[in-house]
């Protein structure tokens, strides 16, 4: 819970989730009003958030990869080192430890559409912001548990210093 309040006074928004799931409690939760932003919105009782990445003071956004080798592949045949990105002093990573799965997180301008990357009909890479309807996709923020490894995300990096998305994937996005 202290985290969760940590996260709102950075100007986060968040979603409650079904602990142990990806799964947003509130019905209609990609909407700005159903967003928890204020200590007041906060429910003791939540023990899993998910990240509203479109309504956070600024926008933010996740490189979220699904697949590191055929994603490092497709962004590299597009000038992006996806490699230098998750070396950057200045990174920061919300860390699932499922293998071959990696998120960074970043600061935008303005919320964008989500945009999807396959290869071979598997997803590789999503650009994560928005919906399409000016809605909000989440993330699930540390100490949340992973439903697959029932371990908590992690912090890797300074989550109240997210740096700004590099303009050569904004290009891409």
């Amino acid at each position: 819970m202290t985290m969760f309040k940590a996260y709102i006074e950075q100007g986060w928004a968040l979603t409650p989730l079904r602990p142990g799931t990806k799964k947003p409690i509130r019905k209609k939760w990609t909407e700005r009003e159903n967003a928890i932003t204020t200590l007041a919105d906060l429910n003791e009782s939540v023990t899993s958030v998910g990240l509203l990445l479109a309504y956070c003071a600024p926008p933010l956004m996740t490189l979220d990869v699904d697949d590191f080798e055929p994603a490092s592949g497709w962004l590299d045949d597009r000038g992006v080192d996806i490699g230098s990105l998750f070396t950057d002093s200045d990174s920061v990573q919300i860390v699932s430890g499922v293998p071959n799965h990696a998120k960074l997180l970043y600061r935008l301008d303005r919320p964008r559409p989500t945009h999807k990357v396959q290869s071979k009909g598997n997803m590789i890479l999503e650009f994560r912001g928005a919906t399409r309807d000016n809605g909000s996709v989440q993330d699930v923020l540390p100490p949340s548990l992973h439903p697959e490894t029932v371990e908590p995300y992690q912090w890797k990096g300074n989550w109240r210093n997210v740096p700004a998305a590099p303009s050569p994937l904004i290009a891409l996005w």
